[in-house]
């Protein structure tokens, strides 16, 4: 498990000098609601994740310590004007307003993510593995809910390709603004998405990663009605009727998959990069079946590669043995995960360089100054919050963070990381 960041907590029974030791949050605040919006000033750590818990509940501390590991550095927040949820790498340093930025200033490039359809579980939180890993090697992460799924949008004008592709192009603006190399990659239905938006915008970003592209033409649509559509290859994940009788419909108006091959977005920009990865026993593609749950027994006989190639000539297609539709937990013949793999290609990042540019990044924020790791963690540990109005100290931190005190800082820090071990101690064992 990996220690959630630390800067800022742990229990200093006096404030540092020039600050009153007596005062506590009550003092600071006159009631929880001032409070909760001091905190929301602080960082946009809502979202996906539930209520700030009791730090001293064993119930409620379990509760944010597995969600701690299930997001590690990923946040969200519900953006009221998109209508949806947000979810972001939270590695940047808080800004003036004391707010962490969705996208971190020293990031080397952004990744958006697009999720598939049809199940419950569907929702931009799914890529929360791979943003982590890619804010590991400093590169930012960003990922949102589609229309009928999770916190997405459900108004009517979704049904409308030119609505939602309007809409899509504002997600994406979120990481054009940055000023950084933008990327799209996602799965499934996500591909069908990225296609039609490099379609209608080839000069937005700089490359695509299309992982399982499913059902963009009346072969591979009828094979899903006759075959796919029956198979139980996902295990006992839930349907969701809503988000799959969405994607159908809206899918309807896309014009990528039937522009012939005119259109197509890597000739009219040659400087555009898509990878696209597929499997060679993908359950949406024809192949012999007979398998359990009416799953492939072979190898699909019809031709992908054929299929996409009029349509995105300039990309790199890849079809992997060996796999299906769920592919993100397969390895090649050399170890690596195939979908790292193909994000590493699109980036443009050496994959054997992945444990040394790991350690790098560690290095690098571990030498910024205790005030600004203690800042940091202010604006993204859920953790720390909780331990900090527990134990009165958010006056400390924060006064600790404006003067830059990076002794009491570092004080703090250490104490919090001993509270912390101690606590898991606690609850685990």
């Amino acid at each position: 498990m990996k220690t959630p960041t630390l800067a800022f907590m742990l229990v200093l029974a006096t404030a540092s000098a020039g600050h009153a030791a007596a005062r506590t949050c009550v003092d600071l605040f006159k009631s929880r609601a001032s409070l909760d919006r001091a905190f929301e000033n602080i960082g946009p750590l809502r979202g996906h994740e539930s209520k700030l818990e009791d730090w001293n509940d064993t119930r409620g501390f379990s509760r944010m310590l597995v969600e701690a590991e299930k997001m590690g550095q990923v946040r969200s927040v519900f953006d009221k004007k998109l209508d949806t949820r947000i979810y972001y790498t939270s590695t940047a340093l808080p800004d003036s307003s004391g707010r962490v930025p969705m996208i971190d200033p020293e990031a080397k490039a952004v990744v958006v993510f697009f999720h598939g359809s049809g199940t419950a579980q569907s929702g931009g939180i799914n890529f929360a593995h791979n943003m982590n890993k890619l804010a590991n090697l400093g590169y930012a992460g960003l990922s949102f809910d589609m229309p009928f799924h999770s916190e997405g949008p459900t108004k009517d004008q979704f049904n409308d390709a030119d609505y939602f592709m309007n809409w899509v192009h504002q997600v994406v603006s979120i990481a054009r603004e940055s000023g950084k190399p933008v990327y799209l990659v996602g799965h499934s239905f996500g591909p069908d998405v990225i296609a039609e938006y490099l379609y209608r915008f080839p000069f937005d970003v700089q490359g695509a990663a299309l992982l399982s592209p499913a059902s963009f033409n009346k072969t591979l649509q009828d094979w899903y009605n006759r075959k796919t559509s029956r198979m139980s290859f996902g295990g006992d994940v839930a349907q969701s009727t809503l988000g799959g009788e969405w994607a159908g419909r809206v899918s309807q108006g896309f014009i990528w998959s039937r522009s012939g091959g005119h259109g197509d977005p890597t000739l009219i920009n040659p400087d555009l990069k898509v990878e696209i990865l597929t499997g060679d026993r993908e359950e949406y593609v024809p192949a012999p079946t007979g398998g359990k749950r009416g799953t492939p027994i072979g190898r699909n006989t019809y031709d992908m590669e054929r299929a996409l190639r009029p349509l995105f000539s300039g990309a790199h297609i890849v079809i992997e043995p060996g796999i299906g539709h769920y592919l993100f937990d397969h390895t090649d013949r050399n170890g690596a995960n195939v979908v790292a793999r193909t994000i590493y290609q699109l980036i443009g990042f050496d994959g054997t360089t992945e444990a040394q540019t790991v350690r790098a990044i560690a290095a690098k924020n571990s030498e910024r100054p205790y005030s600004a790791q203690l800042e940091q963690m202010l604006g993204s540990d859920r953790l720390f919050k909780s331990w900090l109005i527990s134990t009165n100290q958010l006056q400390l931190a924060v006064a600790l963070t404006r003067t830059s005190n990076n002794q009491q800082a570092d004080k703090l820090i250490q104490a919090y990381k001993a509270a912390y071990k101690a606590r898991v101690q606690q609850v685990r064992y």
